[in-house]
């Protein structure tokens, strides 16, 4: 259990590092992989704080708070960019709603959400005493007592798995109640508990929406935003050059969409051009559908089976593609993959070297401001 709550802490403090920073903000290390699963026994060591010190210090005396939908921003000396501010929401409400609900959401959420510490040792009986609720002299192993002779059939029959031809032959009534016991449903207390230690930390993402003046296409980050930053998105207007800008507007006119906290459920929501509530639908829509692309900060294979969580969904990375045709870029893949529907020149005006390119280290996208 220990172990499991480091590893969710782990995506929020880091594990420990000692490494030193050098004059120049260098860290002087290699990356330990086994132990970036462990949660810092102090914080502030963690690579994650290391890592936000770092910006923080190199940013200096520039730190400024930005307030969503209050007025649009330049970026510095760089001409030609406009940048909107969507989240995020100022409502406390908001900040705390995170899970879509109903057609809000994409499917397939349950199986991976269904989290339990011991649930594979569970199965093959080992889990350690010490983990167990009560001592092992007050506790038996739920195969053992229904198969258990000396009870004359009192769990089988009290607790589910008894069969109904053998009692009724019996002269006994079923009961046939499995939900009597509480079998490893306590193990998902633990978790619940070190999950809502973050609830609410991801809504407080900075979503912004970066415009290219000349071309009118934007930029969309989203950092981990999830459902109650995004309805926030539209709770305000931009006034520029005596024009009001809505989100909607903006979101219609983006060709790039950093896909918000690893492609997770609840922070990009399904929905159409026609619903209410700022959605993956409101994007890329008439002429900038045909540049709309996406990218997915994941790492699937620690995701399904570190934290046995499905980051991308398999919904959304599959409307992604089907969005974006294709143009899907993902951290643990090395190029996106051609779909059968695009044609190959098609692809290869997309995948051209002046416009794409794919390292070890990272992608690099350009986007023409004509």
């Amino acid at each position: 259990a220990v172990s499991r709550i480091d590893e969710l802490l782990a995506l929020e403090l880091g594990n420990d590092d000692d490494d030193p920073i050098d004059d120049d903000d260098t860290i002087i290390s290699s990356i330990n992989i086994p132990a970036v699963f462990g949660a810092a026994s102090d914080p502030l060591k963690s690579k994650n704080k290391k890592a936000m010190a770092l910006v923080k210090k190199r940013a200096g005396n520039r730190l400024r708070f930005i307030t969503p939908h209050k007025s649009a921003l330049s970026a510095g000396d760089a001409d030609g960019i406009r940048i909107f501010p969507l989240g995020p929401p100022r409502s406390e409400k908001l900040l705390a709603d995170e899970d879509p609900v109903g057609n809000e959401g994409f499917p397939g959420h349950g199986a991976a959400a269904s989290l339990s510490f011991f649930s594979a040792a569970a199965a093959n009986g080992a889990v350690s005493h010490k983990g167990m609720p009560f001592d092992p002299t007050f506790s038996m192993r739920k195969k053992a007592a229904l198969d258990a002779k000396d009870f004359s059939g009192f769990f089988k029959k009290h607790y589910g798995s008894a069969k109904a031809d053998d009692l009724e032959e019996a002269g006994e009534v079923p009961t046939d109640a499995p939900w009597r016991r509480i079998d490893e449903e306590w193990l998902y207390a633990a978790e619940s508990f070190a999950l809502k230690l973050n609830r609410g930390v991801n809504n407080t993402s900075l979503v912004l929406a970066i415009e290219l003046v000349q071309s009118g296409k934007v930029l969309l980050f989203a950092g981990d935003a999830q459902l109650g930053n995004w309805k926030s998105w539209d709770d305000g207007t931009f006034t520029v050059d005596g024009k009001t800008r809505t989100t909607r507007d903006l979101l219609a006119r983006t060709v790039v969409y950093k896909v918000g906290h690893h492609g997770s459920h609840n922070a990009t929501l399904k929905g159409t051009t026609a619903d209410n509530y700022p959605n993956l639908g409101w994007m890329a829509q008439g002429e900038f559908a045909e540049e709309f692309t996406a990218f997915i900060t994941a790492h699937n294979y620690w995701a399904l089976n570190k934290a046995r969580w499905n980051h991308p969904l398999p919904s959304i990375k599959k409307e992604l593609l089907k969005k974006a045709a294709g143009r899907v870029f993902q951290t643990d893949e090395d190029t996106p993959t051609k779909p059968h529907s695009v044609s190959q020149t098609d692809w290869d005006r997309f995948m051209h070297k002046d416009r794409v390119k794919c390292t070890d280290l990272y992608f690099e996208y350009t986007v023409n401001d004509n």
